[in-house]
């Protein structure tokens, strides 16, 4: 990790929620760690379309819009817009899914963790970070075949290692 070279991180939904609640250990401590990684420019946050759409339908509350814009609108922060391209790659990456799911019998990825994933793939992730073991246990070697993302827990990132409880 280096300014040069930035790790591109995406967090899922699940994530982000907990980083605006209170007493939660991982607020203090995810924001204390990839807050100044990101300013540092030794990592990029990567978010999308669909993160926005979650954080509005969860009922997050209105006092919290202006942290989670500054987030967003931070120099080291991008974002993934979906256009036709990206749904032409998210119905290829549905359908492996699917594919997967007949021959090895390995769950079927559903609709908003493939446009989160897709996000991550089309903006060149380095790690997906989510709380959501139904996504980590998935096979991506089949799912992803041309991208070597690591869809991991916070806890198994090594930009943080050491860092979260």
């Amino acid at each position: 990790m280096s300014k040069d070279n930035p790790v591109r991180i995406y967090f899922d939904s699940c994530v982000y929620f907990p980083l605006f609640e209170k007493d939660k250990d991982l607020k203090e401590n995810y924001l204390d760690i990839i807050g100044p990684a990101i300013d540092r420019k030794e990592a990029m946050l990567i978010t999308s379309t669909i993160l926005d759409e979650e954080i509005i339908k969860a009922n997050t509350p209105e006092s919290q819009y202006p942290i989670i814009q500054g987030i967003m609108n931070s120099p080291n922060v991008y974002k993934v817009n979906e256009d036709f391209l990206f749904n032409i790659r998210l119905r290829e990456l549905i359908d492996r899914s699917k594919q997967s799911n007949e021959i090895k019998k390995t769950p079927i990825l559903k609709d908003d963790d493939a446009r989160h994933l897709q996000s991550a793939i089309i903006a060149g992730a380095d790690e997906f970070h989510t709380f959501d073991t139904g996504v980590i246990g998935l096979d991506y070697p089949t799912l992803t075949p041309n991208n070597k993302i690591k869809v991991i827990s916070p806890n198994e990132s090594e930009l943080l290692s050491g860092y979260l409880v």
